[in-house]
């Protein structure tokens, strides 16, 4: 079973990212149609109290260096995110209209 999946031309990786790594610590998935003709697009990682648990330890993990940043410091680093969002933008609203038959 393999971790990707392209979806409307884009490679997908389908497992959590949870602290600052992608992983699939339980082997349950479920499949993801697309609406607007019913086809498989992928399986993902479904998510369990595993992958929960693994989630709220590396949250808990990460609270007092992201605090410590400040505001300036999260702001940098949410820049960041923005940008990278922007920069992906075809490429996600292509997986996104797939996925959500809009």
């Amino acid at each position: 079973m393999s971790n990707t999946a392209k979806v409307a031309g884009v490679e997908v990786d389908c497992r959590h990212f949870i602290g600052g790594e992608r992983c699939a610590l339980d082997t349950q998935r479920f499949e993801v149609f697309s609406p607007i003709d019913g086809a498989q697009l992928c399986e993902v990682a479904a998510g369990s109290a595993v992958e929960v648990d693994h989630a709220v330890r590396a949250a808990r993990a990460a609270f007092t260096a992201w605090a410590a940043l400040g505001p300036q410091g999260r702001g940098a680093i949410l820049d960041r995110f923005a940008q990278g969002i922007l920069d992906q933008k075809e490429a996600l609203a292509a997986v996104e209209t797939a996925d959500n038959g809009s």
